[in-house]
């Protein structure tokens, strides 16, 4: 529900106008009052003592009645003060709100910098308990089904449309993309989204992520690899892969699969800093997002890596919407400044034989953990 929101000024202004009106009233009674000792009325009076009688009456009634002039006139006076009452009392709650909206913001902003500081000291893995933990996180064999890919990529397709793609897959989904560049050689774009913070059956869980992030045999890379080989990907291919949150991870750990040739990796809001594979990589990076700052380690630009942060939002409310692919980092895809910062600019000059081609027919994969095997035998 939208918040109600009131117009001090105007009520300030319409208090203005009704003791404006009043007081205009207040006059025209006044001087109508001035009529009944008009001389042309006396000598009516003697003249048609009745009927003059009678006129005036009516003229007192109208001026001085339950509603007359005059009681209307005290009336308006009477809401022009108390809406000029009101008016102060709404400004004063105004400036009330204002402080305890500042107050909140402040708290909101210092919590938000207070955890970002405490995951980036000590990895939440870490914590929980490390190798022991990954021997315990479930772990199936990965399980590929086919779903329907709905239309090929735009022409030229930009990041926005790549990770618009990505928004649009559902959870356990990954898109593999043939494109043709202008060499007539055929790549592949790959797409992967992120978790779904819920009990779901698929590979996209939390602690899914947290696997990923602690190393590259996990299912979900394996489950990655897996539908690039059932899309019919040849060994060598030339791959750029394009993932959010828990995606990033996987496409770096692909990356450093060794089957494929992944030239470009983009990743969007993603702990990627422990991992090194040798291909051109993007991050990017919303600092009002935590998820980045679960690997603990501040990454910087190198020839090989690109770091690109915006935003300056740390509030902790704020901290889900930041991560979220579709208003996290989407607006800031779209923006001009992205596009013109210059580490951006080389990597996507460096990614022209992906970007700047002509897509094919996708293919779409769901995957699922399938059974567990026993935790002896992860």
């Amino acid at each position: 529900m939208e918040p109600v929101r009131v117009d001090v000024a105007g009520v300030a202004a319409l208090a203005t106008e009704l003791a404006a009106a009043g007081a205009e009233l207040a006059a025209i009674a006044s001087a109508t009052q001035v009529v009944l000792a008009n001389p042309t009325l006396v000598w009516a009076l003697s003249r048609s003592p009745v009927e003059t009688a009678r006129a005036v009456a009516r003229i007192e009634r109208a001026l001085l009645g339950p509603r007359g002039l005059t009681g209307v006139a005290a009336g308006y006076a009477v809401l022009a003060v108390d809406a000029a009452g009101q008016a102060a009392d709404l400004a004063a709650a105004e400036a009330g709100a204002a402080v305890l909206r500042a107050q909140w913001g402040a708290l909101d902003t210092a919590a938000g910098l207070l955890l970002g500081t405490g995951l980036r000291t000590a990895d939440l893995a870490v914590v929980a308990g490390g190798g022991a933990l990954d021997h315990w996180i479930p772990q199936g064999p990965g399980v590929v089904r086919d779903v329907p890919a709905g239309k090929p990529l735009p022409p030229a397709p930009t990041l926005t449309d790549l990770y618009g793609r990505v928004g649009e897959l559902a959870v356990g989904e990954v898109e593999v993309a043939p494109v043709l560049g202008a060499d007539r050689v055929v790549r592949y774009v790959v797409l992967i989204r992120g978790i779904e913070p819920s009990l779901n059956p698929t590979l996209n869980t939390p602690w899914q992520a947290v696997k990923s992030s602690r190393g590259s045999a996990d299912s979900h890379s394996r489950a990655v690899a897996e539908a690039l080989r059932r899309a019919g990907v040849p060994a060598g291919s030339e791959l750029m892969l394009v993932g959010h949150s828990q995606g990033g991870i996987t496409a770096m750990n692909v990356a450093a699969g060794g089957r494929y040739r992944v030239t470009h990796v983009v990743t969007a809001g993603s702990p990627i800093a422990n991992k090194r594979p040798a291909a051109r990589i993007l991050a990017i990076e919303n600092r009002g997002d935590l998820v980045p700052d679960l690997d603990a380690v501040d990454e910087r630009t190198n020839p090989q890596r690109t770091v690109y942060r915006f935003g300056a939002d740390r509030r902790l409310s704020q901290a889900a919407a930041n991560h979220s692919l579709n208003s996290g980092y989407l607006p800031e895809l779209s923006d001009p400044r992205f596009g013109a910062d210059p580490g951006v600019r080389a990597y996507l000059d460096s990614a022209a034989p992906y970007l700047l081609s002509r897509p094919g027919v996708p293919r779409r994969f769901r995957l699922d953990a399938g059974p567990y095997p026993p935790p002896g035998l992860r």
